[in-house]
């Protein structure tokens, strides 16, 4: 009898130290597993900000010049990326209703502190045919954007318009070759986001 005392006490010993043990383990190395799992957005983050960072030192850069402010919308987590240096803002975007025209088209949208210019953009994941709406992850479309300032009194802040127009607006970019469809729907997809990101930013601190 004794025997059994003795090896349930042992059992239940062990297991409250192996307990502790994952606890700790977790607590530990939570930050680097979520830092592994958001590996392309944090770098994408600190490309925008012209930070400088290896594939080994890129969380700790980020930790370093980056604020991170976690809010909820319509009952989904959302964050907004702030850079100490520079007060730019980068946010995930393409994560609420509006999609790409036949996947989700996510990406991370930096922008000056005014709210309206755009530092830089970059798709983190889409998918679209390839070869034609699959082109809205190449800088060659992207870089259209770097510098645009959005116009927050439209329905779509950003126009993605025909290509060669000769008479952009101030906020207009031209569309992916021969994905129309893409286009629009990408237009959408920003400004939905954009619109609920500001009002976030617009509401910080009241």
């Amino acid at each position: 009898m004794k025997q059994y005392i003795s090896l349930i006490i042992f059992i239940g010993v062990l297991g409250f130290i192996t307990s502790l043990a994952f606890v700790g383990m977790d607590l530990l190395f939570s930050a680097r597993i979520e830092a592994n799992e958001n590996a392309a957005l944090y770098q994408a983050i600190l490309l925008h900000n012209d930070e400088t960072f290896t594939e080994s030192t890129y969380f700790s850069v980020f930790e370093s010049v980056i604020v991170v402010e976690d809010y909820v919308v319509n009952g989904q987590d959302v964050k907004l990326y702030i850079n100490t240096d520079t007060n730019h803002i980068s946010f995930i975007f393409g994560i609420f209703d509006a999609s790409g025209y036949i996947d989700d088209i996510v990406g991370v949208l930096t922008i000056e502190d005014d709210f309206k210019t755009i530092v830089d953009i970059t798709i983190l994941q889409q998918g679209e045919t390839p070869g034609l709406g699959g082109k809205v992850v190449l800088r060659e479309f992207l870089d259209q954007f770097v510098g645009l300032e959005l116009d927050d009194t439209t329905e779509f802040p950003v126009v993605i318009g025909p290509i060669g127009s000769t008479e952009n607006a101030p906020n207009e970019v031209d569309q992916i070759a021969g994905a129309t469809n893409t286009s629009n729907a990408f237009q959408g997809v920003l400004a939905e986001s954009y619109y609920i990101y500001k009002d976030l930013w617009e509401s910080r601190g009241q």
